[in-house]
């Protein structure tokens, strides 16, 4: 059972016992890679792990949908261009692992940020909620309403969303170590081109 699955009430006493003790041990190491060297500073965004912490306890998948978004969205989006784009380019970049899966994650990150897109704008987000559910589970899903889908799958969406963002932490504080210098190249390089482009 996820942390916010069924049964679970976040406002009792035990929920948030179990919330702190399942999150402790996350926390403190995520914390003791904040320093200047590493590019994700938890201890100064101490929102990304609320907003994480967040995604777990929700009730509704798509809260779960939109804190995932705000998240990426921070660390994957350098310039207020092209958002899609750079969101699912990077973010596919960051967790695909193989060359092999690089287009699998393209279509993963393009529907997650497309169902954070129709969520907020009170759009019909139940083909997208499908397209997403079918990268995830093995299973046919087209017998379930959409209701019955969500309910059949919500825990498994979350559950997928959370290990990718971790992933995109994880790879990030990788890169930053192994190439320090990388990263500050690839910022000169884009103010390079934007001066050159003004």
């Amino acid at each position: 059972m996820g942390f916010g699955g069924k049964g679970w009430d976040p406002k009792s006493n035990l929920g948030f016992q179990r919330y702190t003790l399942d999150f402790s041990n996350v926390k403190q190491n995520f914390l003791n890679l904040s320093n200047e060297m590493n590019s994700i500073n938890f201890k100064k965004d101490s929102w990304i792990f609320e907003r994480l912490i967040l995604l777990r306890q929700r009730e509704y998948v798509e809260d779960a949908i939109i804190d995932a978004n705000l998240i990426l969205e921070y660390f994957l989006i350098p310039e207020n261009l092209e958002l899609s784009y750079q969101f699912r380019q990077n973010a596919a970049i960051l967790t695909a692992g193989t060359f092999e899966n690089i287009s699998k994650r393209v279509n993963y990150f393009k529907t997650l940020y497309s169902l954070r897109s129709k969520i907020v704008h009170g759009d019909n987000w139940s083909k997208d909620y499908k397209k997403l559910v079918r990268q995830i589970v093995t299973y046919n899903i087209d017998k379930y309403s959409f209701k019955e889908l969500i309910e059949n799958t919500q825990e498994k969406v979350i559950d997928s969303i959370f290990e990718k963002i971790i992933m995109v932490f994880v790879r990030i504080i990788k890169i930053k170590e192994n190439f320090p210098d990388y990263l500050k190249k690839i910022e000169n390089i884009v103010k390079l081109a934007k001066e050159i482009k003004d």
